[in-house]
């Protein structure tokens, strides 16, 4: 289990844990970020010190301090796109 400050960009996994008070996990809870929930990294910016991420349809920024107490477990790089490959 690792967390969500060590995911590369197109990296899906699965939310294991969320280390953070009750009303945070309650706010992330109704942008689809919750245990279970299955997230993609969509790229870190700034250094590192926020993340974009997508779970179900939702885009979610999230700052560094939070992205340490979020524990995931990584399931593999998500494909660019669906249904073959451009030439």
């Amino acid at each position: 289990m690792k967390c969500l400050k060590q995911l590369r960009a197109g990296e899906c996994a699965r939310i294991e844990n969320i280390d953070a008070p009750a009303e945070v996990r309650e706010r992330l809870k109704m942008l689809n970020v919750f245990p279970g929930a299955e997230i993609r990294l969509i790229k870190s910016v700034f250094f590192g010190s926020t993340f974009l991420l997508e779970a179900s349809g939702v885009r979610v920024g999230v700052r560094g301090g939070l992205a340490e107490k979020i524990f995931v477990r990584a399931e593999g790089a998500a494909t660019e796109g669906k249904g073959g490959e451009r030439p």
